[in-house]
């Protein structure tokens, strides 16, 4: 996984972009994961984060990380 985070001022935003880092079928050139490989990818990151109170959220394709804190902060 490839972690975009856009900064204003502190962390604005936090996306994950899934890779295929496997070097029998990328050759040592990583590739962008899509469709249902990237899902299976970006569920596994979500299930192993969420003892870190953070869940993942998919947004126009995109899979963005949220903080339960921020979620509770909020309310």
């Amino acid at each position: 996984m490839i972690a975009r985070i856009t900064f204003d001022g502190g962390v604005k935003e936090v996306e994950i972009i899934p890779l295929n880092v496997l070097n029998t079928q990328v050759r040592f050139q990583p590739r962008l994961l899509k469709g249902a490989a990237a899902a299976a990818a970006a569920k596994k990151i979500d299930i192993l984060s969420s003892g870190l109170n953070s869940y993942l959220s998919v947004a126009e394709g995109r899979y963005l990380v949220f903080s339960r804190s921020d979620e509770i902060a909020l309310k």
